[in-house]
């Protein structure tokens, strides 16, 4: 399978657990842009770039600092994890979290 399509099948598999959460979710196709995908529900906003593997402390802080504005936001970078999920860094706010979040 090409890099593409299994970050195209990385994207769509998030895409589907935020959906299920009741986010409204777009997903930027052949992004090479910074978000892979922008989901909101109410008054939050999540920017998400999807991941195969964990990206330097360099690059993580540039997405996590990325969007400032007067809804409440969140940067995320999503890892995957084979067979396990994903690792969640997120920033809201001041504070960054980390989360596993399973697929099963």
């Amino acid at each position: 399978m090409a890099k593409y399509h299994r970050g195209r099948k990385r994207e769509y598999r998030v895409k589907e657990i935020l959906e299920r959460q009741g986010y409204n979710v777009v997903r930027s196709a052949a992004s090479k842009g910074m978000w892979d995908l922008l989901a909101w529900k109410g008054c939050k906003m999540r920017f998400i770039q999807v991941k195969s593997r964990k990206p330097s402390k360099k690059e993580m802080e540039r997405y996590l600092t990325a969007v400032k504005g007067p809804l409440e936001v969140s940067c995320e970078v999503w890892v995957s994890c084979p067979r396990k999920g994903f690792n969640v860094y997120s920033n809201e706010g001041d504070r960054w979290i980390i989360e596993r979040l399973s697929t099963n």
